[in-house]
Formats: structure tokens, sequence, C-alpha cells
């Protein structure tokens, strides 16, 4: 579907937590082929790329008739890996925009893709966008692992936090306020997205170690989308064989 929306799965092969993730096995296909097939049943996508530095993961891909990109250099995060993608697709620029899939997400909700991307098709003025569910179990909302996010009365990014926001004055939960967990997706327009790489690292996300902000930092918008979604991340192997017992 020509819809100018491209969609990009940075994969590296280094990880702490599970080296070598993006190539486990589940069920007898990679965790970054699971997460390109479960992708392309995004119908908003016009092209779906892989991005990685490994060239085991590459071949997998194109061997499987997707479309791949090998970097030529190592990057710091995954959206730096699709800035030389855009780099070496210059044409991309006036495409409606970009999206950042996480590669160890392969069971996504295309509902969420969708969801991402629509803001971009109603107003070409949005620069970034990422999607945000409720979060009601205090474990998660306490959990470093689980990303927080406050928002104002449009919906945009307030701030970002692996600390449990809000809190009350006594330092407690909030029975009062919605808490909200990120997901790690993102849109962004071309152009913004080519000028977001150009700046430097930003106190608040060197402390968080999120790079979405430094944005907010910036004074630029994030416009969240609430979505409900069922989907299991794998940071670890525990949650590899939690998926494989899901499916």
């Amino acid at each position: 579907m020509k819809t100018g929306v491209i969609g990009i799965i940075p994969a590296r092969i280094g990880s702490t937590r599970f080296p070598k993730k993006m190539l486990a096995d589940i069920h007898g296909k990679t965790l970054i082929e699971r997460t390109y097939e479960n992708a392309l049943r995004c119908q908003l996508l016009e092209e779906l790329w892989v991005a990685t530095d490994d060239e085991t993961i590459f071949h997998t891909i194109e061997k499987g008739g997707g479309k791949a990109y090998l970097s030529t250099r190592p990057h710091e995060s995954g959206t730096d890996r699709i800035g030389e993608l855009l780099s070496a697709n210059p044409k991309w620029l006036e495409k409606r925009a970009i999206l950042n899939i996480q590669g160890d997400e392969p069971c996504i909700e295309s509902s969420v893709l969708d969801a991402v991307i629509k803001p971009f098709l109603d107003d070409p003025s949005t620069l970034m966008t990422t999607p945000i569910t409720q979060l009601d179990d205090e474990d998660q909302i306490r959990s470093p692992n689980h990303v927080k996010v406050v928002i104002d009365t449009r919906g945009h990014a307030l701030y970002f936090s692996r600390a449990p926001i809000p809190l009350n004055q006594q330092g407690t939960i909030c029975s009062e306020c919605p808490y909200y967990k990120h997901l790690g997706i993102y849109g962004f327009q071309p152009k913004f997205l080519k000028k977001l790489l150009t700046f430097p690292k930003t106190p608040l996300e060197k402390a968080e170690k999120l790079e979405q902000l430094r944005v907010l930092e910036n004074g630029y918008p994030i416009q969240t989308v609430l979505v409900e979604s069922q989907s299991i991340g794998i940071d670890t192997k525990e949650d590899l064989e939690k998926l494989k017992r899901w499916l």
C-alpha cells in the first residue's frame, strides 16, 4: 500500500542480558524472523526493512524474502542505525513517516503499529509518535524495567522515567492517577528524524538511559497514542520461554 510509511526493525547481535537473542529459536524460526513476519501484517507499511550489524541476521532475512540492510559502522542505538539506512535512501526524506519497530517484540499487534502511524496520515505536521498502554500492576509500576510516561491533556508526553511516576506526597502510588507504560515503538517524520540525530545526548537521557528524552529536552513534542497490547517483549531467556509457552 502506498502510504508513504517505511517500517524499520533495528536488530543488533549484541545484548547484555541475552546474547544473540535475535537469532534465538522460537518453534523453528528465529526471533528476528518472527518479528519481521508479524510486522508485515500491518497494512499501513509501504516497505519493511531490518537494519542490522550482523551478517547472519542480514542473510536470514534476505533468505526469507525480506529486505535487510547491513550497517557499515557501529551504532549506540537503534535510532542511530535507522539513521544510517535513512541516509542511504535520501528519497525517504519525502515519505510520511519512518517507523522504528523493536526487534524483540515478535507479537506486537498490528493495531498498535496502525495507531502509531495514523497521526502522520491525519496531520502532516506530526513530528513523532509512540504508543502507551495503561498499567495497573504495582510491581510493574515500581519496576525500572518498565518505562513509565506522564502525559498532558493533549496526549503529549511530559516525561518518561524508569521510576514510578507520579507519586503522591507520601511517596506511594497515587490511586487517583492513571499509570502508563511506554511501548518502545516510535514513528518519526523523516526530516525530523534526520535533525534529531544531530543532537548530542542530553543529561536526562543519560540519567534514565532513555533516548526519547533527548526529544523532550530539546523542546519538541512526542504525541502518545493509547493502545491495548498484550505483547511479550524478549529481554531475557525467561521471557523467551514464557513466549514459547504462550504461543
